[in-house]
């Protein structure tokens, strides 16, 4: 599933995924990816998000995101910070992207907005999510430099 979308540009090798939280007020709907791993409160946590419902897969799609960021040398706990402090978590705008808009900078977004970018194309293209599919034609341009190359580290958020 993972390599639909990372082919072998993370090394899944060294990814742990925790069955518990990374911090101790992390809220139990809320994964965190911020060092390569993932946490995920044991409600959440699946054995194998492959055989999840879409949701969840989608969900993990999303914080591998975060992974491939890490690896890739984003300093994921700098970047949070920066959402928290502008308050994008707080009224979740850190996620959100126009995909009506022209821009094709997939490097220009924070990396939640990524994250949440490649998560929606997952569920467009091998999710076949109604609602997603409509946004196909954006979520294609605005990656295609990712899916030719997700090695390349100029696509990491320069935000």
């Amino acid at each position: 599933m993972l390599k639909l979308i990372f082919s072998d540009s993370i090394e899944y090798d060294k990814v742990k995924i925790f069955k518990n939280k990374y911090l101790p007020f992390q809220n139990k709907n809320i994964a965190m990816s911020p060092n390569g791993n993932i946490y995920f409160d044991e409600k959440h946590h699946q054995d194998d998000f492959c055989l999840s419902s879409n949701s969840n897969k989608m969900w993990f799609i999303h914080e591998m995101t975060h992974v491939w960021q890490y690896q890739n040398g984003l300093n994921i706990i700098n970047n949070a910070f920066g959402v928290l402090f502008r308050g994008g978590y707080k009224n979740k705008s850190a996620y959100c992207y126009d995909y009506e808009c022209k821009s094709d900078e997939f490097c220009s977004l924070n990396f939640e907005q990524q994250a949440t970018i490649i998560e929606d194309y997952f569920a467009a293209k091998y999710l076949n999510i109604s609602k997603y599919i409509e946004r196909l034609p954006y979520l294609e341009n605005i990656l295609k430099d990712f899916l030719k190359n997700p090695k390349d580290k100029n696509l990491i958020s320069s935000i």
